[in-house]
């Protein structure tokens, strides 16, 4: 069990380890979606038709007599070809964000990528071929399999309903990789049924900055969507990208805000995975006090050693204090799962 009030900040990094897009491969996804053509005799020939479908309901929506995608159409052209250009998809929608058609069409296309990227990663859980959970056995070695370890060892089935109670996460990514294989490793591991582990579930602190791709199925009130599923109703797929926030829309949510600030304040331990410190990021989770007896860990892979000195600075004078000290260590030499086995009494709290 996790002892000292631990956060989680996960970003793309930590995700690309089960099989989801880092954002450069977002934006080419995402590209390809939103490039709607049709030929002469109105033909679709290229871009996702389950978008133009979206859209067509959206306009309906709207209680127009006629319905006309044209102007949708041709921002998804133009995110397409700014997408070279672009940070990211969020940074390109946000620089657009009195753009109605960008915004519109833009949330659309990262929901349907991101759920198509669950049902091709190693969590996907497929009926139709008779799987029913994951193997744990290809997951034990990524970073989601070494923190289970963390959390279940020392702890047995009569306080297994605490195991969450010092562990938050901030993800700023759009996926539920965490919580559905948390949800099914709670499962496998105390051989428990699924009510029990949604309650345990229940229990952690999540927070999704810049929203979501919809419920689990277990969430909630119980009508989310599995993790994967392709979904095909336009009406479902328009109300899931309504859940995903820009920056703006994210900086405004101030009840948000103060969640994530309450947790960063709280923490003892702070871990980044797959994080690449962007700027509008590191912004939010600023918690306004400091504390010399933090420590921060993370990955910083791919990231120069030029850069990341000034990111160390950057978190020392937002996380730890404004003066001198140490407490901090990021590693541009590994990833997720690397960190967990190289630092892995810091992370266990041992």
């Amino acid at each position: 069990m996790i002892r000292s009030k631990s956060v989680f900040v996960i970003g793309a990094g930590a995700s690309n380890e089960v099989g989801l897009p880092l954002g450069s491969d977002l934006k080419k996804q995402i590209a390809k979606k939103v490039n709607i053509k049709f030929d002469i005799v109105n033909q679709q020939i290229s871009g996702d038709a389950n978008i133009v479908d979206i859209l067509r309901v959206y306009e309906k929506k709207k209680g127009e007599t006629q319905v006309n995608i044209y102007q949708y159409l041709q921002a998804g052209r133009d995110i397409s070809d700014a997408m070279p250009q672009a940070i990211s998809i969020d940074n390109f929608i946000d620089t657009h964000t009195d753009n109605d058609q960008i915004k519109i069409i833009g949330k659309i296309a990262i929901v349907k990528c991101i759920r198509e990227a669950e049902k091709r990663s190693e969590l996907f859980v497929d009926p139709s071929i008779g799987k029913e959970s994951i193997d744990f056995g290809n997951i034990s070695n990524k970073w989601y399999g070494r923190f289970f370890h963390f959390l279940a060892e020392d702890t047995r089935t009569t306080d297994r309903d605490n195991i969450m109670d010092d562990v938050s996460f901030i993800v700023f990514n759009y996926d539920r990789c965490i919580e559905h294989y948390l949800y099914l490793a709670l499962q496998n591991y105390y051989r428990i049924g699924a009510a029990e582990a949604r309650d345990i579930m229940a229990r952690l602190n999540i927070i999704h900055p810049y929203g979501v791709v919809g419920e689990l199925e277990w969430q909630g009130s119980g009508a989310g969507i599995p993790f994967g599923y392709n979904e095909k109703n336009p009406q479902i797929n328009l109300g899931l990208s309504h859940m995903i926030k820009t920056f703006s829309e994210r900086v405004d949510d101030n009840t948000v805000i103060k969640q994530i600030r309450d947790v960063m304040r709280e923490a003892n331990i702070i871990v980044f995975l797959g994080l690449y410190y962007h700027k509008m990021n590191m912004e939010i989770i600023k918690p306004g006090t400091f504390s010399q007896n933090r420590k921060i860990i993370g990955t910083a892979f791919g990231i120069f050693d030029s850069d990341l000195r000034i990111i160390n600075n950057k978190i020392h004078v937002d996380l730890i204090s404004n003066y001198g000290g140490g407490g901090i260590d990021l590693r541009n030499n590994m990833k997720c799962a690397e960190l967990f086995r190289e630092c892995s009494r810091i992370i266990g709290n041992i």
